[in-house]
């Protein structure tokens, strides 16, 4: 589990990657997601644009997993502790 001191307040989840041998998906806030970044396939069934991602903690604080919502009100969840997760983020109120 992640503690939340590794991920600071003070940070925004802009993106998340998972990256195994077998495929690559991506979750990037303003955009489709994409399982193939190679040919910039998209997932067929998450249509709409993300519009925030954020970490889901359990009680003792650790974050157990991330939420990404979709424009269209959808949500997935992707557990924190999955093999080959990258998390991207920045200092909330930085420009990209």
């Amino acid at each position: 589990m992640i503690k939340t001191c590794e991920l600071s307040e003070k940070m925004e989840i802009r993106g998340i990657e998972i990256e195994t041998p077998y495929y690559h998906r991506t979750y990037f806030v303003g955009s489709l997601s994409e399982y193939d970044n190679a040919n910039r396939s998209r997932m067929p069934f998450e249509t709409e644009a993300i519009s925030h991602i954020y970490p889901i903690y359990d009680n003792c604080k650790c974050i157990v997993s991330y939420g990404i919502g979709f424009k269209s009100g959808e949500y997935v969840e992707v557990m924190a502790e999955t093999i080959g997760l990258i998390i991207h983020y920045r200092k909330k109120g930085e420009r990209e």
